[in-house]
């Protein structure tokens, strides 16, 4: 319990430093942003279909960004 007390404090701090505070969906947006591999694997399970319904707007705004580097280029 102690090992994951300490890595949501390292979340908390990567993610919101200011405030040590964030959301669920800023939590998955970091997961994402770290390792995408790591995030599909574990929103393939059964339990995690939470995770697995914010897929969709992580590649939307993966290829937003793409297409506005792709732009500015």
């Amino acid at each position: 319990m102690l090992q994951i007390q300490k890595r949501l404090q390292k979340l908390k701090e990567a993610i919101r430093p200011d405030d040590n505070t964030f959301t669920f969906e800023e939590l998955c947006r970091s997961m994402w942003r770290q390792n995408k591999k790591g995030y599909l694997e574990l929103a393939n399970s059964p339990r995690n279909l939470h995770l697995r319904a914010r897929i969709p707007e992580f590649e939307r705004e993966d290829l937003e960004a793409q297409r506005a580097r792709d732009r500015s280029r």
